[in-house]
């Protein structure tokens, strides 16, 4: 039998870990040194940095699993010195978070007045988030330039090429020292008038005094999900940027559910066992679930599902209601990914729905 210590946070740990032993529970932030004494298994979020010094505390620990996508707050060199076996779950909430990107872009071209074929997207980092978010802009004739580093596709671009080019820029890449500031005030001048920046990914991506003095210059325009002062929220980002969120954009009930499972099925494959079930059986049912129709606005249609103009105006209230940012981000309300909506607008003869959301 395993001790199991889990985010208070991540859903469906008793009904997919029971079977392994004992399961205790732990704020995210705060594992304490008792909890940490008895545990074999930890199961993270990102709030929880798994590095040397919690590690000291844990002594039988042998298993390390983070329901998220990047990896930056385990110290894997640590993990792998004393022969833990780690895990992340990589593209569980790719969907949502581009979701997100998405449900920003369109509003925003809608609110502006633009029209859709007429922008360029610039992509920056095209993993598993920025690659479908990639394609489904492609499906809805939006011109996209992609940028991505480490490596050398012949059709990326780079960074400096794209920044006067680009009406929305959107970020996706890893945090760490070869990505912090990679928005400053010299790449931020070098946006075209105007422009849209996106930031789902890391809050240190961007430099935040930098980009406050962007903003008040009214040299473009922002949706922001990270933070580089996260958990602390500069409020002076309020009157400034169009929409704000307290680094919800991947929390979709499948994006959530799906990093658990895949913490699952890694314990089960590391401990010589078949995982049992599937993940569908673990999805409630979509409060929509089928639109019909002969003409597609996958504005109107995402709107249905998942709207970035509602946890807006949601962290907004609770900010005005004196909540602090962690506070939010934990009672952050349940919301389904676009994919979970069965929709039929076709456009000769081709379901563009399934095409734009998968």
């Amino acid at each position: 039998m395993l001790n199991i210590l889990a985010d208070g946070l991540m859903p469906l740990v008793e009904e997919l870990f029971l079977e392994f032993g004992n399961i205790q529970r732990f704020d995210g932030r705060t594992p304490t040194a008792e909890q940490l004494a008895c545990a074999d298994v930890l199961l993270v979020r990102s709030v929880t940095a798994v590095n040397a010094a919690l590690l000291e505390q844990a002594p039988h620990l042998r298993f390390v699993g983070s329901a998220t996508i990047g990896t930056d707050h385990l110290d894997i060199e640590a993990l792998e010195q004393r022969g833990i076996f780690w895990t992340a779950a990589p593209g569980c909430n790719a969907d949502a978070v581009a979701d997100y990107v998405l449900s920003a872009v369109l509003n925003w071209q809608q609110a502006k007045g633009h029209v859709l074929a007429d922008l360029t997207v610039g992509v920056v980092g095209v993993g598993n988030i920025g690659s479908r978010l990639s394609r489904r802009l492609n499906a809805l004739g939006v011109k996209v330039l992609c940028c991505d580093p480490p490596r050398h596709e012949p059709d990326f671009v780079s960074l400096a090429q794209m920044l006067p080019q680009v009406d929305v820029l959107t970020l996706h890449v890893p945090g760490g020292k070869t990505t912090e500031k990679m928005l400053n005030a010299e790449t931020l001048a070098a946006m075209k008038p105007g422009a849209l920046l996106i930031n789902s990914c890391r809050g240190k991506v961007v430099d935040n005094s930098a980009l406050v003095a962007w903003l008040e210059q009214g040299a473009g325009e922002a949706v922001l999900d990270v933070y580089e002062t996260e958990p602390d929220f500069d409020k002076r980002l309020l009157p400034l940027a169009r929409w704000l969120t307290p680094h919800i954009a991947g929390h979709s009930i499948e994006g959530k559910r799906r990093g658990t499972w895949m913490l699952y099925q890694a314990l089960c494959q590391q401990q010589g066992l078949t995982a049992s079930g599937h993940f569908e059986q673990w999805l409630p049912l979509p409060a929509v679930t089928r639109v019909n129709g002969n003409q597609l606005d996958v504005r109107k249609v995402g709107n249905l599902v998942y709207d970035v103009r509602d946890d807006d105006a949601w962290f907004r209230e609770g900010l005005k209601a004196g909540k602090s940012f962690d506070v939010l981000r934990r009672s952050y309300p349940k919301r389904r990914e676009w994919q979970s909506l069965d929709c039929e607008f076709l456009e000769d003869g081709t379901k563009v729905w399934a095409l734009v959301s998968h």
